[in-house]
């Protein structure tokens, strides 16, 4: 919570929330009452979007509901059918009082101490921990410490953990490898009993927009699937956020002009989507460059894509069940290390492609897959994708504590 926050008014407010966080270990939960929300509130993407898309038809007796402080989002839900609210509607508090599952994929405390998905109405329901990827970087413990020094601010903590409780009994996690369980327990703090294994949702349900017929980004979708259609190569560009600052072209570690000839001369498209946490996005596309924007969900176009170029994000997991060509370019990978999380592999021998660090070497280097059709790593890709996705379907009975 920022220091501006960190007022009377929301103490009082904190207090309140944790005595009705305590009484709602007395409500009687629905189980076919299912709450939703992602990233801080104000977004419909990941794991949690895709499984509300496909919920329905997965178990058609349930009621799945969106919570969101996004009144956009909400009304755009609402106008296609989907139960949404706003974090603090009437409707809103009476389903998290009823709700027996909540689904998040991010930390609870992301969109700060007022949780935007109302976890202080879950006492006794079950918190499902979809995430937002299978992680290459370690994740630091992002449990329920605290993470302010100034004593009021450990006073909001201690606040905002009690009024979380629940998460200390009914808190579970979805793994999709048994390793990758171990890891996130440990990096999570939590018992390894609490893992559930099953595949992503984003994973499995890939094509749940298109089934269900709801996306908030049909044109850009529709630009890209042109693109396609008129025989270009699809080269996707996605670099993860940096925790120093600043992204590749801030860096200069993409030279837009020189691209844009050479796509031209590859007769390809360049699709460039950066990390939701980076707020410094930029909108330069070209004929041959289009710049993706924020909150624009790329999984929804990801099976379009005919090479990918990353770094350390965790998107590459995600494109291995179509074992197409990836370029990884850590054009800053010492100063990465130095000041970013450690990852939990060797870098340099688990990821499954060439690793270039310079961008003339990165040129080249997608040159010869998109010219010759290159591709050494075909097999490391598909060892690597049944290492990391032991699961590959969504396993609801394993999601389901206690239906």
């Amino acid at each position: 919570m920022k220091a501006e926050q960190l007022t009377l008014t929301n103490v009082i407010r904190l207090a309140i929330l944790n005595i009705v966080h305590w009484l709602s270990f007395l409500s009687i939960r629905d189980k076919s009452i299912w709450i939703f929300g992602s990233w801080d509130g104000s977004v419909f993407l990941d794991n949690s979007k895709y499984l509300f898309l496909a919920s329905q038809k997965l178990q058609p007796s349930i009621k799945p509901i969106w919570i969101s402080n996004n009144a956009a989002l909400v009304h755009s839900l609402r106008k296609n059918g989907y139960r949404a609210y706003q974090t603090f509607q009437i409707q809103a508090f009476l389903y998290g009082l009823r709700a027996r599952y909540y689904f998040i994929d991010h930390a609870p405390l992301y969109g700060g101490f007022f949780s935007p998905t109302n976890l202080w109405l879950s006492g006794g329901a079950k918190i499902i921990q979809l995430w937002h990827g299978v992680p290459l970087k370690r994740l630091d413990s992002i449990g329920l410490g605290e993470e302010h020094k100034s004593e009021i601010a450990k006073v909001f903590s201690v606040l905002a953990n009690m009024n979380l409780f629940n998460l200390s009994k009914n808190y579970y996690f979805v793994a999709s490898s048994r390793l990758f369980g171990r890891l996130m327990a440990d990096s999570f703090e939590v018992s390894e009993k609490k893992v559930l294994l099953s595949g992503y949702p984003r994973n499995v349900f890939q094509e749940a927009p298109m089934d269900s017929n709801y996306s908030l980004q049909k044109g850009l979708n529709e630009k890209i699937r042109k693109q396609k259609a008129d025989g270009k190569k699809l080269v996707f560009y996605i670099p993860t956020f940096r925790d120093y600052g600043g992204n590749p072209i801030t860096h200069k570690a993409i030279d837009l002009a020189v691209f844009e000839k050479f796509l031209a001369e590859n007769n390809s498209v360049l699709i460039v989507k950066f990390h939701e946490a980076d707020a410094k996005l930029q909108n330069v596309s070209k004929k041959n460059i289009i710049f993706l924007p924020s909150g624009f969900d790329i999984y929804e176009v990801l099976g379009l894509c005919d090479l990918l170029i990353t770094d350390y994000s965790s998107i590459f997991f995600d494109f291995l069940p179509f074992n197409r060509p990836i370029v990884f370019y850590p054009y800053d990978f010492e100063e990465y290390q130095k000041s970013a999380r450690c990852f939990y592999f060797n870098y340099e021998e688990f990821v499954p492609g060439s690793i270039v660090y310079g961008f003339d070497q990165m040129l080249k280097e997608v040159s010869s897959i998109l010219q010759t059709g290159a591709d050494e790593y075909k097999e490391k890709r598909e060892k690597l994708y049944n290492f990391c996705f032991e699961y590959k379907t969504f396993m609801l009975r394993n999601i389901l504590i206690d239906y």
